[in-house]
């Protein structure tokens, strides 16, 4: 790890200075507007201890509809991860979070209104601190006032999240305003998702719901109806490449294409493949991670095939849009099939002979092609070094990189990839240990 973690000197750096005590410091310095009379910061602390209540649910109400719009808990209600809280194995965020040790009162509103994704400082580790949780941004109700809410910055820059077209303060408050928890969670399916050996499970969770899961087999679609075309990124799931054919048969895979039922629930179009289903932000998805990342490695090579046979049959001079979208984190494509194979006209093969497989691609490329627990480690990464190649394989192996600089001989492999079936002269890292080298 030392030599690995000398690549990422400056963002280590950046990671260390999140630290709890100097977020601390940093959050009790930081200028903030003046207190009207109508904010938390007039009320003093034995007002603010002997009025607010939270709403119960009534009879007629969930918890989970509860939750959407906010709950007053204690620290000690909740269950910690390295990501974030669940509360009775819900996902949730906490905001409202009055200090009343703080003399500031200024500053005492301005960390009311944050939400946070995680314990970023000292005071959201107190286990007897009074908090509110909630899952919805959007409809979050904090007492005592009407202010809009915001992500915490220092959670988002610890979770490695980005706000990819904020280009001013102003689209960049509204981000942290509006951003889907849906997609925090679906970066850190691990930490959030229950970890079972059924490796039959999908399991997904939006708020407003309980984490749920079905079977491989009750995701796919009907024999009689079984379409092989995803109609978002234009992947031909019935073409027998290469990559499928080293892989391990599983007498229950993961369906390609999910069923019109379950696109409905996870709020995508018909004819759509799993892995574009899991880029979407209205719902978080978790799968066993083996498969997940052979389901991306055989679309990888079918795009890839098919970006080559498209290059050969495409006149000169023919020019294709970009995929910019894909650097945003919304539904993987927004528009028509012919945009998604943008990303195919890039994955052109180029010979090597050790490692093989080497492509040109940009970090968006990356973001668009690797699970969505993969996003925060690529965010983390893109700021420190040029894009990797991925799913490398290495002639005489039968192991496999999803990500790797083959010029510096170093490599990213799945946490269940033993090191064992690859090069001995390359140095690799599992992604466990490299995301918590970056601070998650």
């Amino acid at each position: 790890m030392p030599k690995w973690a000398s690549h990422f000197d400056e963002l280590v750096k950046v990671t260390n200075s999140l630290s709890r005590s100097n977020i601390q410091d940093t959050l009790f310095t930081i200028p903030t507007p003046t207190p009207t009379p109508t904010t938390l910061a007039t009320t003093t602390p034995s007002q603010k201890e002997s009025t607010i209540e939270s709403p119960l649910p009534s009879s007629s109400s969930s918890l989970e509809a509860t939750l959407a719009t906010g709950m007053e808990v204690c620290i000690k209600d909740l269950t910690p991860t390295p990501a974030g809280w669940l509360y009775r194995q819900i996902p949730v965020m906490v905001f409202g979070v009055y200090v009343k040790e703080c003399d500031d009162l200024a500053l005492r509103k301005e960390f009311y209104h944050r939400v946070h994704l995680s314990a970023c400082c000292g005071a959201l580790e107190e286990s007897s601190q009074t908090v509110w949780i909630g899952t919805n941004l959007q409809k979050l109700q904090c007492p005592w006032t009407s202010e809009p809410l915001r992500l915490c910055e220092f959670c988002l820059n610890k979770s490695h999240a980005d706000a990819p077209f904020a280009k001013s303060t102003e689209e960049y408050q509204h981000w942290q305003q509006t951003r889907p928890f849906e997609q925090h969670v679906s970066a850190f399916s691990q930490y959030y998702f229950p970890q079972t050996h059924l490796d039959e499970k999908i399991q997904y969770w939006q708020s407003e719901s309980t984490i749920r899961s079905l079977t491989h087999k009750a995701a796919s679609p009907e024999p009689t109806n079984k379409t092989t075309l995803c109609h978002r990124c234009g992947w031909e799931t019935n073409v027998d490449d290469e990559s499928r054919q080293r892989s391990t048969p599983q007498p229950h895979p993961l369906p390609t294409i999910i069923n019109d039922e379950l696109a409905s629930t996870l709020n995508v179009s018909k004819n759509t493949c799993l892995p574009c289903a899991q880029h979407t932000t209205s719902v978080a998805i978790s799968l066993p991670e083996q498969e997940n990342i052979e389901l991306h490695r055989r679309r990888f090579h079918a795009l890839k095939a098919q970006a080559k046979t498209l290059v050969q049959s495409t006149p000169p001079l023919q020019v294709t849009p970009s995929i910019d979208a894909l650097e945003n984190n919304t539904d993987l494509i927004n528009s028509t099939p012919t945009a998604e194979q943008q990303t195919t006209d890039k994955i052109k093969k180029q010979t090597s002979d050790t490692p093989t497989e080497s492509l040109p691609l940009n970090w968006s490329d990356v973001y668009s092609l690797l699970p969505p627990n993969w996003h925060p480690l690529i965010t983390a990464l893109s700021q420190q070094l040029e894009p990797p190649q991925l799913f490398t394989t290495f002639l005489g192996y039968t192991g496999f990189a999803v990500m790797s600089w083959p010029q510096h001989r170093k490599g990213i492999i799945a946490d269940s990839t033993s090191a064992d079936d690859l090069p001995d002269n390359w140095e690799f890292w599992h992604y466990g240990q490299v995301l918590k080298t970056l601070g998650n």
